[in-house]
């Protein structure tokens, strides 16, 4: 079981450092995540999370300009409602890629993707990802406040993504959550950043997370769950 919960975490994390990176950080980085994310979900048989990162991954290929896999995957991903709940901003792509390639042939391709099963859809996503790693075209950059670490949660966006990719949780049947702690636990460590403006965004951050966390397991209390803790 705790061998189960290590290899959980890895792809957990993994995916939403990708997801970090997707809008605030190196694509470069996002590849690799996103990767190995849906390795390790795809080996492990776990469903709910494999959708929740192939579904985050078609604005990674948008913003590298690889619109025709972005379209492809979102027609994939859009035949999982848990996609768009998970996702929202999956809502709003099609137009966007609409307007990067001709309406018709966006259509196209979602319709594509539409026939793919799950498997097939993660198959295609690590190939248009190892693709994209592979394309010697420079990569989309942009100055990240804060310096190489930090920029994220600086970042207003960044830092509410942050929080909510922090207090994500997974639900049971019984209604109990897991808490994302490792998440949290990285970000506190930006507390002894070097640079102040990263310090106070992290604080703030982690005062919200735990605010979130604590409104959450008193809610358990009155319903007479409790929170399920990882040994």
């Amino acid at each position: 079981m705790r061998e189960h919960r290590v290899h959980f975490f890895e792809g957990f994390l993994a995916r939403d450092a990708a997801r970090l990176h997707t809008f605030h950080g190196e694509p470069e980085a996002a590849l690799v995540l996103f990767g190995d994310a849906i390795v390790s979900f795809h080996r492990a048989g776990n469903v709910p999370q494999l959708i929740i990162t192939l579904a985050s991954v078609p604005a990674l290929f948008e913003r590298l300009e690889r619109f025709e896999a972005a379209a492809t995957l979102l027609g994939a991903m859009s035949r999982h409602e848990s996609s768009f709940h998970h996702v929202p901003e999956l809502a709003d792509l099609e137009g966007r890629l609409a307007t990067k390639l001709e309406a018709k042939r966006t259509r196209e391709l979602v319709a594509e993707g539409a026939a793919f099963g799950l498997d097939t859809a993660a198959v295609y996503g690590r190939q248009q990802i190892d693709a994209a790693r592979r394309d010697p075209r420079p990569r989309v950059r942009e100055e990240r406040p804060g310096g190489l670490s930090g920029g994220p949660v600086v970042a207003p966006e960044g830092a509410g993504l942050l929080v909510s990719l922090m207090r994500e949780a997974i639900d049971h049947d019984d209604h109990w959550d897991e808490w994302c702690e490792p998440a949290a636990e990285a970000v506190r460590l930006l507390l002894e950043h070097e640079s102040a403006d990263v310090r106070a965004a992290a604080r703030r951050v982690t005062e919200r997370y735990d605010e979130d966390r604590a409104r959450s397991l008193a809610v358990h209390r009155t319903l007479g769950g409790r929170p399920l803790i990882l040994e």
